[in-house]
């Protein structure tokens, strides 16, 4: 059985509301990790989806 986590890239806003208080948003990049040692760099979301659909197709669970 696969454990996979995803996270999604932040980068801070430039502008903020508020002194000493950052905002983000999504910067386009992903990064999926698995129990079983996948664990890729920062990437596009597709490059990331190929590399997660890779890792399944070699090691399935």
């Amino acid at each position: 059985m696969h454990h996979i986590s995803w996270e999604q890239g932040t980068r801070p806003l430039d502008v903020t509301t508020d002194p000493g208080w950052v905002q983000y948003t999504t910067d386009g990049t992903w990064r999926v990790w698995c129990c079983c040692g996948l664990d890729t760099d920062w990437a596009d979301r597709d490059t990331v989806m190929r590399l997660y659909r890779e890792h399944l197709a070699v090691q399935p669970s």
